[in-house]
């Protein structure tokens, strides 16, 4: 039984294999492969309803890893091999997937990597993740600051920019507002620093920039007052140029 194990998975990894170095195939034999091994991907379909893949997802293979089946040392050669016009395309690929494979059963995990994305290919998976989970909390038990809290802001601000810039300034106050009730308190400085700052591009779209800055005093304040007292002069100085 462990024998076939192991060569199920060497049979599967070899197949990944020949997708990510194309062995004399074109590109498009390359497309239909990868096309004919997502089939076996498991399903989740409120995510799936919620994220949909993009049209040119059946046009551009991840290559490099099997996002089903890696080790810590194969996805830090994917990130080190994953350049080029495409790069963001297949991270969004990858990160799909791996949604797939937890489906809703880690929320830690899925925090850990949706924390990379920071460019618009992302915002529907951030969007999905601060929509969905929200009120769940958690504490690694290896970093102290890796918790709901961090993560939340960390996620929630990438989606926060796109609202902002997409004219959506309704929904961005709620999310801003879910975030100060249910995380801003157990967020490290850094965090509130990139709420607070999120907050300020929303008000700088609604209110003057006297008013702005005026909902923003106190939190500005109270940060300062921290920072000087931990003598962290470089977060001191960030909310002082805020």
């Amino acid at each position: 039984m462990r024998y076939s194990r192991l060569l199920d998975s060497f049979l599967l990894s070899f197949t990944w294999l020949l997708l990510a170095t194309g062995c004399g195939e074109s590109y498009q034999e390359l497309v239909e492969r990868e096309a004919e091994l997502q089939k076996s991907w498991p399903s989740w379909l409120e995510f799936e309803a919620a994220v949909a893949k993009p049209q040119w997802w059946h046009s551009i293979p991840i290559k490099y890893l099997d996002p089903m089946n890696y080790t810590s040392e194969e996805m830090k050669a994917y990130h080190d091999k994953n350049t080029g016009i495409d790069k963001y395309k297949r991270d969004f690929k990858v990160l799909f997937a791996r949604m797939l494979k937890n489906r809703g059963n880690d929320v830690q995990e899925m925090a850990g990597f949706l924390g990379r994305g920071t460019v618009d290919e992302f915002y529907p998976l951030n969007a999905f993740y601060i929509s969905n989970y929200m009120h769940e909390t958690w504490q690694s038990e290896y970093c102290g600051q890796c918790n709901d809290a961090n993560a939340a802001i960390n996620i929630g601000t990438q989606w926060l920019h796109r609202l902002t810039k997409d004219g959506d300034y309704t929904r961005a106050k709620q999310v801003i507002d879910q975030l100060f009730e249910l995380k801003y308190d157990r967020a490290i400085p850094y965090q509130r620093y990139t709420l607070i700052r999120a907050y300020r591009n929303l008000l700088l779209k609604t209110h003057s920039r006297e008013d702005a800055y005026a909902i923003l005093k106190p939190y500005i304040f109270d940060n300062i007052k921290l920072a000087e007292q931990a003598n962290d002069q470089k977060m001191m100085q960030w909310w002082m140029d805020l």
